[in-house]
């Protein structure tokens, strides 16, 4: 084993360190001691599982990583009474692993901490669940809402996410609290919280090894995103190696995870954990793809007969159009019968009612701002990870498609239209791109 004080015992150098999911991880770890098996990831639901699978193995592990996150509130842990690894169903199919720490403050307040790594977005709500259990197991018959409120337990969620929960804050914890919304602002429930550990924002952090939670973060964050054991990471940065000497939990979990990291059946299961990782990853970018391709077709024959309604109502033949924007002549004369008993209405509605006509002059503005599309598909992930990856995956592919589909589709009008001798106001009107890069477009297409 590893003496991660003195640092000594550097492991052996593999050649395909890069990827844990790799065949070659499960063929190299019998040969020299631990060997390849060590590169498992910390956070992966087997690994943690394994670790923190007791008090005895790990309550001075649970003690130094939740006491990290409850100095943010300077507030401490004083014992450890249990560490429980729990499973819970993610979703349909797919079962995470979360630990449940029950632990007394030095202020002698006992505290329920469940500690979870799962990457969805249902992960908050979970939370809440969870304390609602908690706050419920202290009815009893006859007890008063007051009497349930003095028998209550703090709950304390610790996330550790190897992603971020939110891109307008770039500081490594982000706590959560149910707070009054109107001033003055204050906690109103003492009794839950929430601390998300967001892993991506380590770099961005200033390097305090002083600090213990940062230590633990740099840990799991380098571990993570190098797909190193924990042992290279202690080996390599000797801020760790020094926060190993006067931290027992840390050097705890550092021993822990060597001993897993040599356990067959944890490397099986680890491995199983992976393979359905990968599947699941493929089945979402495969959507992704198929739903892009979809969307794009889709986005380009939405594209092109709103161009055709355009170039309708300014005038142009239906031949014309057909020529400009390449639909069937057929597929025009039956957008001009269908525009005829409904457009003219609209356009007449534009012209006495500004709230619509602004409504729809926003509207073109908000689909061409390059924000608005970015948030846009923020939106659809929100949606993929809410209703279920896969068919999501699908909608989110399909949405992009559109949009690029409609994009080529427009370009592709705008060609054929200086092809046939409009100028390039008609084109813009008719096409709706913006006048500079019509104009632009206009320049690439000179002899």
């Amino acid at each position: 084993m590893t003496d991660y004080v003195s640092g000594r015992g550097a492991p052996e150098q593999r050649e395909a360190r890069g990827d844990a999911r790799s065949g070659n991880a499960r063929n190299e770890g019998t040969a020299n001691g631990v060997g390849g098996a060590e590169a498992m990831l910390p956070l992966a639901d087997p690994v943690v599982g394994a670790i923190f699978s007791d008090v005895e193995s790990a309550g001075r592990a649970a003690a130094s990583l939740v006491g990290a996150v409850l100095a943010e509130d300077g507030d401490a842990v004083g014992e450890v009474h249990s560490v429980t690894p729990q499973r819970y169903y993610k979703q349909a199919g797919e079962r995470g692993c979360r630990i449940d720490i029950e632990i007394t403050t030095r202020s002698n307040e006992r505290v329920i901490v469940e500690v979870q790594t799962s990457r969805d977005g249902k992960m908050l709500h979970r939370n809440l669940f969870a304390a609602s259990r908690v706050f419920a197991a202290t009815a009893r018959p006859g007890t008063t809402a007051a009497q349930m409120a003095e028998r209550m337990p703090r709950v304390i969620a610790v996330n550790l996410l190897d992603f971020a929960v939110r891109e307008d804050n770039r500081e490594l914890l982000q706590p959560v609290k149910l707070m009054y919304a109107k001033p003055p602002h204050r906690v109103a429930l003492e009794r839950f919280a929430v601390y998300n550990v967001q892993m991506p924002r380590v770099p961005e952090a200033a390097a305090d090894f002083s600090d213990r939670l940062y230590c633990w973060a740099y840990m799991f964050y380098t571990a993570t995103s190098k797909r190193m054991s924990i042992k290279e990471v202690v080996e390599m940065t000797p801020e760790l190696q020094d926060f190993a000497k006067w931290d027992e939990g840390f050097r705890q979990y550092c021993e822990q995870y060597d001993r897993v990291a040599s356990d067959p059946e944890t490397r099986e299961e680890y491995y199983r954990w992976i393979d359905e990782q990968m599947r699941q990853e493929g089945m979402v970018e495969a959507a992704t793809l198929d739903g892009m391709a979809k969307g794009r077709i889709e986005g380009e024959i939405k594209a092109k007969i709103k161009d055709a309604r355009n170039f309708l109502a300014m005038g142009l033949t239906p031949e014309q159009v057909a020529q400009g924007t390449g639909l069937p002549v057929a597929a025009v004369e039956d957008l001009t019968r269908r525009l005829g008993a409904m457009t003219p209405e609209l356009q007449d509605f534009a012209k006495w009612d500004e709230g619509f006509r602004q409504y729809c002059e926003q509207y073109d503005r908000v689909a061409s701002d390059p924000e608005t599309r970015e948030e846009y598909y923020r939106w659809i992930d929100e949606q993929m990870r809410q209703e279920g990856m896969v068919e999501a995956a699908t909608l989110d592919g399909m949405a992009k498609g559109k949009i690029d589909g409609q994009r080529e589709a427009k370009l592709e009008v705008a060609r054929n239209l200086f092809a046939m001798g409009l100028t390039t106001e008609q084109v813009a009107q008719g096409t709706g791109l913006p006048v500079a890069e019509v104009e632009g477009l206009a320049r690439k297409l000179e002899p």
